[in-house]
């Protein structure tokens, strides 16, 4: 047997260590280790829903419903409707709120009769009126205000009155049903949209009176409000409290001038003492005419030449100047 020289155990040793080396190196340079492929994703389906709430007699535009993707495990009712080209176009054949999924049971057929659909006075309330109104909403035309919604109704007006701050917009009538959205003739409408709504009698005075008198904006109100019909609060809001204005200072209140005294003068008619209230007014009407009549006196015994009625162009005697006195003025107050 031939034996193995040192020199080749040494050789090989050095090789094995060599080829651990460069293993341990080519392992650890490379990077992590790639990550393991994700699990597949679960297979869904499609379901076309409501985005907003239909009414029946609706025609259903593309607008009007969203394709949601669903697990396919999920279950959903027979005849759900999967893609949204079948659905659009077509009528409600019963009321769809948002949300719910579309259902060929709720649609009428491409070429069915549907009948006559409702119309405004179908859905006036009992009770209520139908009034017209002008609104100043560009959105009003895009289709999400239509007959079924409800809407609050706000005002703005404008004017000079501390409490207006120039321009107010209020809240004048809350969850207000509409019946039915038209066209405006109002060319003054930059809108161009004008709706009907179901109100109270004391309600359309109200608006009759608001529309000649300001502009008239509507809101949309959820349909999951828990009553439709509670009052809600009137909100408002002016145009410095938008702007943060300081509040005016109220303008000072000129204070009331005191009446005038009444005089009384006592004088005897019939050996009986009278008293006669005389108005103010009157009293300085009299003091100045007796002024303006001693001036005349004055000027007259000044040139020598005084008259008198009932006399003639002669001079007066001291006796006849003596005669007139004051008391000749108040003599009228007191007949």
């Amino acid at each position: 047997m031939r034996r193995i020289s040192p020199g080749t155990v040494t050789v090989g040793v050095m090789a094995i260590l060599f080829g651990l080396i460069a293993a341990y190196v080519v392992r650890n340079s490379g990077g992590p280790e790639p990550a393991p492929p994700p699990a597949p994703a679960p297979p869904t389906k499609s379901i076309v829903v409501a985005r907003r709430n239909l009414e029946q007699h609706d025609r259903i535009r593309e607008s009007d419903i969203q394709v949601l993707r669903v697990p396919a495990s999920r279950d959903v009712p027979a005849g759900t409707v999967s893609n949204p080209m079948v659905a659009s176009g077509r009528v409600t054949r019963t009321t769809i709120k948002a949300g719910d999924i579309v259902n060929e049971n709720d649609l009428y057929g491409i070429g069915e009769d549907i009948g006559q659909p409702p119309s405004a006075a179908d859905l006036i309330k009992p009770g209520h009126r139908a009034l017209t109104l002008e609104v100043h909403n560009t959105d009003i035309n895009n289709g999400l205000v239509r007959a079924g919604s409800y809407v609050d109704i706000a005002m703005t007006v404008e004017g000079s009155h501390p409490d207006i701050g120039k321009t107010l917009t209020r809240t004048l009538l809350e969850k207000i049903l509409i019946v039915g959205v038209h066209s405006s003739t109002d060319p003054r409408n930059r809108s161009g949209a004008a709706i009907t709504v179901s109100v109270t009698p004391e309600q359309a005075n109200t608006l009759i009176n608001a529309k000649q008198n300001c502009q008239l904006a509507v809101s949309m109100v959820s349909p999951n409000e828990n009553d439709l019909d509670a009052p809600g609060s009137k909100a408002e809001v002016t145009w410095d409290q938008i702007v943060g204005l300081r509040a005016l200072p109220p303008p000072p209140v000129e204070p009331k001038p005191a009446p005038t005294p009444n005089y009384v003068v006592q004088k005897y008619v019939g050996g009986k003492m009278v008293e006669v209230v005389l108005p103010y007014n009157r009293v300085i009407e009299a003091q100045k005419a007796d002024a303006a009549f001693a001036s005349q006196k004055k000027k007259a015994r000044s040139t020598g030449f005084e008259r008198q009625p009932g006399t003639s162009d002669e001079p007066a005697t001291e006796a006849e100047k003596e005669n007139t006195t004051n008391e000749d003025v108040f003599e009228g107050l007191f007949d």
